[in-house]
């Protein structure tokens, strides 16, 4: 949250699950406040899911966030294009409350993949250093 989409799971205390899809690709929570997919997010998870140029690449998604359940609900959900869902252009969640080098431990230790090859985005810049 905060990175893929709008508000963060903690700012819809409140509110939170169940989410409904609403037609213009949005969710909705419980009270009735709006999560978007920030950007171009939803052009380029479709992308590195669908574009053979980065059939090797796979993506992961890292977050500390205080709901987990929510924000898998979300992914679920919000839909990158084509009806396919936020979660089928993902390969790895690390999704607990825990610090970003807890999580990338785990995905090196799941993927195999060196920490030199891997990109990380953030919208907390101290999680960049």
């Amino acid at each position: 949250d905060a990175t893929l989409w709008s508000p963060e799971m903690y700012e819809l205390w409140g509110g939170g699950s169940p989410f409904k899809k609403n037609s213009d690709g949005t969710l909705t929570d419980r009270s009735g406040r709006r999560c978007y997919l920030m950007g171009n997010s939803r052009q380029i998870l479709h992308e590195l899911k669908n574009d053979p140029k980065w059939k090797d690449t796979k993506v992961a998604v890292c977050s500390c966030t205080d709901e987990p359940s929510w924000a898998d609900e979300c992914m679920k959900k919000f839909e990158i294009g084509d009806g396919v869902p936020m979660e089928q252009a993902i390969d790895y969640h690390e999704i607990f409350k825990s610090t970003k080098t807890a999580h990338f431990k785990n995905l090196n230790k799941k993927t195999g993949i060196p920490f030199e090859d891997m990109i990380f985005f953030d919208n907390e810049q101290h999680n960049c250093r």
